[in-house]
């Protein structure tokens, strides 16, 4: 878990303004009086989980290494953040780091949205407004040409937009003091099953 927040604070904060503690409301760039903003579904979200920061991440159990046995890296890393206020705006980031097992090419795939959250009980909807994505190719060996270096940027379609939307359902735990959020996909409304995200909430 250390090692996934540390890809948060290290390589998210390449898309999204900073791993702040602070967690500043809002951002300099967003504006949340455009019609875009005021459009799109919003509730205030409850006391226990805004305004704050939901972090979430995991590191891959398979490893890779090289024939003098030391650890080159792993097959993926994830991990997803969102700064949220109290008046039902959210700032995600996510994460996707994906090496190859039999070449040093590691991919990473950025995903940044701004947008509104609804909550309804135990519904909890997000309605993404803006975003972009970037994509960062590289290599673990300078000398490999079969990894060409690239990093792409492009902004999220409105076609894309429209299709983002994602209602689940949520529910909090406490563990050693510590709050955590579980959401759980809208098919599952009683959350019996597993949960499909678990983020841990700081204020």
């Amino acid at each position: 878990m250390k090692k996934a927040l540390f890809i948060i604070c290290g390589l998210i904060s390449l898309t999204a303004s900073s791993c702040d503690k602070k967690n500043d409301k809002t951002d300099a760039t967003t504006n949340y009086d455009s019609d875009l903003y005021k459009k799109s579904p919003r509730s205030d979200v409850p006391d226990a989980l805004a305004p704050g920061t939901w972090t979430s991440g995991n590191i891959s159990a398979i490893g890779y290494y090289n024939d003098n046995g030391d650890h080159v890296g792993n097959a993926y890393s994830a991990a997803r953040e969102y700064k949220v206020t109290k008046d039902g705006y959210f700032e995600f980031a996510q994460l996707l780091v994906v090496e190859g097992s039999t070449s040093s090419c590691i991919n990473e795939y950025f995903t940044q949205l701004k947008g509104t959250m609804k909550f309804e009980g135990s519904k909890l909807t997000l309605y993404p407004v803006e975003g972009n994505f970037r994509t960062v190719k590289t290599s673990r060996s300078a000398s490999n040409t079969s990894c060409p270096k690239s990093d792409t940027k492009r902004p999220a379609t409105k076609e894309e937009i429209a299709m983002k939307p994602t209602t689940y359902y949520w529910k909090t735990v406490t563990d050693n003091s510590r709050l955590y959020l579980q959401v759980f996909e809208e098919s599952d409304p009683t959350m019996q099953g597993n949960a499909t995200f678990v983020y841990e909430v700081t204020k």
